[in-house]
């Protein structure tokens, strides 16, 4: 657990640090969002998950376990029914909410353009985002995995990935500004637990990196989930956590004794 600790107070420490300095420089001068100095505050903040859980791995891990955690990095060799579901996943749920909570119009309205700009959206979201999972659903899912429930250690990791995003509601030019934090965090748990999910079917931090960038992808072209304190927001990521739930905890049914 020492190493869980570690990782979390470097994690949560540079990029508070990082992404807070930018707030205050925001707020104090002439800096707008977008400039050279925005966006390199916001990437060295938002990269801290992965920069730490490289940094812990080389320093601490036996050569055999850092062989497997960077193998698992780049495990592709997969069912291709997963590749599938890890990029659908995210277009299914934000077009979903979309058809049903927006008129109909509008979702049928989407252009093959903005399906096209879905692939150079995910080549972005990997590096802005996707390699977050080497931290969250690789380092610390590792560290945690045997420590309870597998629906609790993904509800857990899924918290603290939602809570490491705060700076973000704070911060000029995104998006999480004009969101409502609590569904905001619901979204985290839902979809920390079908990254989770990814992750223990494939044996595949890859996996997981490839489906949170089609996250960020999908919001890209505006297929996402509006994160407002409405009733029909609430029950419909309530939905999807029940059913991520259920998923993961027939899949440790079925694996039992073993995990991952």
């Amino acid at each position: 657990m020492k190493l869980v600790w570690r990782y979390l107070a470097a994690t949560f420490c540079l990029t508070f640090f990082f992404q807070f300095l930018l707030v205050i420089l925001l707020t104090t001068t002439t800096m707008r969002a977008g400039g050279g100095l925005y966006w390199t505050l916001l990437v060295l903040g938002g990269s801290a998950p992965t920069i730490v859980a490289v940094y812990l791995v080389v320093r601490h891990d036996r050569e055999a376990d850092k062989k497997n955690f960077f193998k698992s990095l780049i495990a592709f060799r997969r069912n291709p029914f997963w590749f599938v579901f890890a990029l659908a996943f995210p277009l299914a749920v934000g077009g979903l909410y979309r058809l049903v909570e927006d008129d109909a119009r509008g979702f049928i309205d989407l252009s093959a353009s903005d399906l096209l700009m879905f692939i150079p959206a995910l080549f972005v979201g990997i590096l802005l985002g996707g390699l977050e999972e080497v931290g969250w659903r690789g380092l610390l899912f590792r560290e945690l995995q045997f420590q309870g429930p597998l629906v609790v250690v993904a509800l857990l990791i899924g918290g603290i990935w939602g809570l490491w995003h705060i700076p973000l509601f704070f911060i000029e030019g995104m998006a999480h500004v004009d969101y409502a934090f609590l569904p905001y965090f619901l979204g985290a748990l839902m979809y920390g637990v079908f990254l989770t999910y990814i992750l223990v079917r494939t044996q595949s931090i890859g996996m997981a990196v490839l489906s949170h960038a089609a996250i960020n992808a999908a919001a890209a072209i505006g297929l996402s989930v509006d994160y407002r304190n409405d009733l029909f927001t609430y029950l419909y990521l309530g939905l999807f956590i029940l059913i991520g739930c259920f998923l993961l905890m027939q899949y440790e049914k079925e694996a039992a004794p073993g995990k991952m």
